[in-house]
């Protein structure tokens, strides 16, 4: 499996952000749990009753800003991070664990143009593959402490699968560029790396 690299990304977006995300992605890594969970709507053909790596997940305002937040204001700040926990979880978990619904997702989570380019990366395992265990998963969020309508998630998975009869692993890693549009949280871009490990 060839690597596969593709970025679609927004003008203007908060510097902040992506870099709390990417700081905290740092922890994310360093704090892998070693408890499992199955996951998703129901076991499928591509992964049957297996067992899945937990979540990991870090949630905090961008630093600088927070710092000025009243308590009030950082807890309706901080009411956000169930939303976006489910917002990833529901995308990456589509596109590596339940290929069936993959376009769907990718439609309702991602504005239009970000969700053709998304659905054109061919990021995930692909429906094809069967077998599949992620070996790790977490995501580092930063939300915009200013206007708590913007966010970013750096997201790093590792799996194994079983595609066209062929044992593979591959790592994962990409940022999610959201915002808070109609009282949900969806993709505006992206940046995706995937490759396969030896």
């Amino acid at each position: 499996m060839a690597a596969n690299s593709r970025t679609r990304r927004v003008g203007r977006f908060p510097a902040a952000i992506v870099a709390g995300a990417i700081a905290l992605s740092g922890l994310a890594l360093a704090c892998d749990r070693s408890g499992e969970e199955v996951t998703g709507p129901s076991a499928t053909a591509t992964v049957p009753d297996i067992k899945q790596a937990r979540w990991d997940f870090k949630v905090r305002p961008s630093a600088v800003l927070a710092k000025r937040l009243k308590k009030k204001e950082r807890r309706a700040l901080m009411r956000q991070r169930g939303p976006l926990k489910r917002t990833v979880k529901e995308v990456y978990d589509a596109l590596f664990l339940y290929p069936e619904v993959t376009r769907d997702v990718i439609r309702r989570r991602f504005v239009g143009s970000a969700s053709r380019a998304m659905l054109s990366a061919r990021a995930g395992v692909g429906a094809g593959a069967t077998e599949v265990k992620t070996l790790r998963r977490s995501a580092a969020i930063g939300i915009d402490a200013n206007s708590g309508r913007r966010a970013a998630a750096v997201v790093s998975i590792r799996v194994r699968a079983s595609i066209d009869g062929d044992r593979v692993r591959m790592k994962h890693r990409s940022t999610l560029w959201l915002e808070r549009v109609g009282g949900r949280w969806v993709a505006i871009g992206f940046q995706v790396n995937q490759e396969p490990l030896a």
